[in-house]
């Protein structure tokens, strides 16, 4: 659970039950040559060196640490550098940092990732120049939201810790340029070792002290409410009915507000719609459903962005008291074209074809998702995220041949360390779920992880412990079939206990 919005780059599914209409897949895929505004580790405002070098000359040079943790494939990590690291006064501004681009592929990335308590891609940390984490940011910004973050974090001298703890307390003394940072710092609850229990006390307290002079805080501590709430379970239920007027009135008071609470606003919005009381429904949907529609149609927001808030769009809209289902398709194509168009980098390409097919899948059914997403794979720079997509899409058909082919393209054409574990290990869980037990492709794979996680420094940590926790899940449920495979592991292991602590379930007798 994030404090604050959170930028939930999911894939949301929503069926229209309509008819199916004919594809437009084709049409919605003009073949657009990427610029060549790349971003790479090797521009000059990137730290070259290793992470321990980095600190070295932060401290040398007293200045502060800002430190991307990402990878190419992922979409949100594109739409960081779309937004932020490929804008033109980027360089400038990063002038005045240690900028560290450390990439989860890179040599010992896992380990350092361990070290640093960073997992999800992409995370940004900064630190000040002893190498102390100050406060996070995730994505879901763009650079003027970016710059005045780091900026304001910077000047308040605090760390996330100590204004956390400050809001723990019985009377927190919080300045407005301290609500400033806390509304747009992720807080990790891992790295800051809080349970949910505390979190949501933290996210009620946030949204009932943010001052009612800073309204963009306010709507975003009120979104966190919100989006809290609807956890199953959640403590925060009764405080969001109870407030449920108050709320609303605070994110859609202004243009203003709804920006700071964009993110969260677009990520399930059917969901947020039903929570509410019956007389508020009808009037919040058709606020949500006009802004998000502004949203996916101004050429001045990055593509990903617009195609996310007419994925929102298309979602309130089919689920209005009578909707026109074929105009609605229709206009949703024709706002797609013009996404499209304005898709030109490969950062674009890989940020908003995930959420177009998305919506593709959602308007004519995955057969045309399948269509499009085949289409992009020639030009695409990681086309194993796309192969992956396209896996799923076939398992939702119910092609089982098809989507293990898939499957097998995505392991093979991925690339860098750690990557290349994370998709083997998808690829044995898949041969796991659609084979059976005894098919040898399945331990076959198991053993085409071992082999390429044995030339890996840190096999066994970060993100690559995760992959090795899928495997053994599939090891122990393989039962006696996976007595070879029980095997292998133990030795990989070769007695190191972090290795034998993650395939303790599969190490048991079946």
């Amino acid at each position: 659970m994030k404090f604050n919005e959170s930028v939930q780059k999911i894939v949301l599914m929503l069926s229209l039950l309509a008819p199916s209409i004919p594809s437009k897949a084709k049409e919605l895929s003009p073949q657009v040559a990427p610029s060549s505004k790349e971003v790479s580790h090797d521009q000059k405002h990137w730290f070259q060196g290793s992470v321990a070098d980095a600190f070295a000359a932060a401290t040398k040079q007293q200045k502060h640490i800002i430190l991307y943790w990402g990878a190419e494939w992922c979409p949100p990590c594109n739409d960081l550098k779309d937004q932020v690291f490929s804008h033109s006064e980027f360089s400038q501004f990063a002038s005045r940092y240690i900028m560290v681009y450390l990439d989860g592929d890179s040599e010992g990335a896992q380990t350092w990732g361990e070290k640093l308590k960073v997992s999800g891609y992409p995370t940004v940390v900064l630190m000040d120049p002893k190498g102390t984490e100050l406060f996070r940011f995730s994505s879901g910004m763009d650079f003027a939201e970016f710059k005045k973050a780091i900026v304001t974090a910077v000047a308040s001298g605090k760390n996330v810790k100590s204004l956390v703890s400050n809001l723990k307390s019985k009377q927190p003394k919080l300045s407005l340029e301290d609500w400033q940072t806390l509304s747009s710092t992720y807080i990790d609850q891992d790295a800051l070792g809080l349970d949910d229990q505390t979190t949501e006390k933290l996210i009620e307290k946030s949204w009932r002290l943010c001052p009612s002079d800073f309204p963009v805080g306010k709507a975003t501590f009120a979104t966190g409410l919100w989006d809290a709430a609807l956890q199953e379970k959640s403590t925060l239920r009764e405080t969001f009915k109870a407030n449920e007027d108050a709320i609303l009135e605070q994110i859609l008071a202004s243009g203003l507000t709804m920006d700071a609470a964009r993110n969260s606003l677009m990520n399930e919005p059917q969901k947020k719609i039903g929570s509410l009381k019956p007389e508020n429904k009808e009037r919040v949907r058709q606020r949500l459903v006009t802004y998000v529609k502004d949203l996916a149609t101004s050429p001045a927001r990055a593509p990903s962005e617009r195609a996310m808030a007419l994925h929102s769009y298309l979602e309130l809209e089919s689920v209005a008291a009578a909707p026109n289902l074929v105009s609605l398709r229709q206009e949703t194509q024709q706002i797609m074209n013009s996404i499209l168009q304005s898709t030109t980098s490969s950062h674009q390409m890989a940020s908003t074809y995930p959420e177009i097919a998305s919506i593709i899948e959602q308007l004519s059914g995955p057969k045309d998702a399948v269509v499009f997403l085949e289409s992009k794979i020639p030009g695409a720079k990681t086309p194993w995220y796309f192969e992956s997509m396209l896996s799923s899409l076939e398992t939702t058909l119910g092609n089982k041949a098809k989507a293990l082919e898939w499957s097998e393209k995505a392991k093979l054409s991925s690339k860098g360390s750690a990557t290349k574990l994370q998709w083997i290990s998808k690829d044995v869980a898949l041969k796991a779920k659609v084979l059976e037990k005894s098919d040898p492709k399945v331990t076959a794979t198991i053993t085409e992880f071992f082999a390429e996680a044995s030339h890996q420094s840190d096999k066994f940590d970060g993100r690559n412990a995760s992959a090795h926790k899928r495997v053994a899940t599939v090891i122990h449920d393989l039962g006696t079939n996976g007595v070879e495979s029980r095997k292998k592991a133990l030795a990989f292991c070769q007695k190191d206990k972090k290795c034998l602590s993650m395939y303790s379930v599969a190490s048991r007798k079946p």
